[in-house]
């Protein structure tokens, strides 16, 4: 009693493998292939980024040595800070002052400033301020 196997050929028993498979020489070779190309790929690329990278080069003007070339440039007119630098120091130097010093916020209404460490000191002596409640009102009906 023979049995034929769906991938051609027969076996008594029924059992078998498969003829059609990767062989390790073909794995071998296929990988080695896919190496080859990825290096042939690279080297092209750098062929033609050369070439680019050159052609750029030659387009350029040549630079001039009778006209200094500054290290930071001045943005076009109008300038709006001369002194950005400065500047941001100032302001940090009042926003400091403004956290540590006492001051009016609002004369008209008596608002004024205190430092950030005084107010800690009250709010963990005094507590939060309890929000008042809202007056209640009947449900809609």
């Amino acid at each position: 009693m023979s049995t034929t196997s769906p991938h051609g050929g027969s076996h008594p028993s029924g059992a078998g493998h498969e003829r059609s498979d990767l062989g390790v020489k073909g794995a071998v070779i296929l990988i080695l292939g896919i190496v080859a190309a990825t290096a042939l790929a690279m080297g092209a690329m750098r062929l033609v980024f050369n070439y680019f990278e050159a052609r750029e080069a030659g387009e350029q003007a040549a630079r001039t040595t009778l006209v200094p070339v500054e290290k930071n440039p001045l943005p076009p007119e109008p300038r709006l800070q001369a002194t950005p630098v400065a500047d941001l120091a100032e302001y940090r130097a009042q926003e400091e002052r403004a956290l540590r010093d006492y001051g009016w916020v609002d004369r008209k209404s008596g608002k004024v400033r205190i430092p950030v460490e005084r107010a800690i000191d009250l709010v963990a002596e005094r507590g939060l301020p309890a929000a008042k409640a809202a007056p209640a009102t009947e449900p809609p009906r």
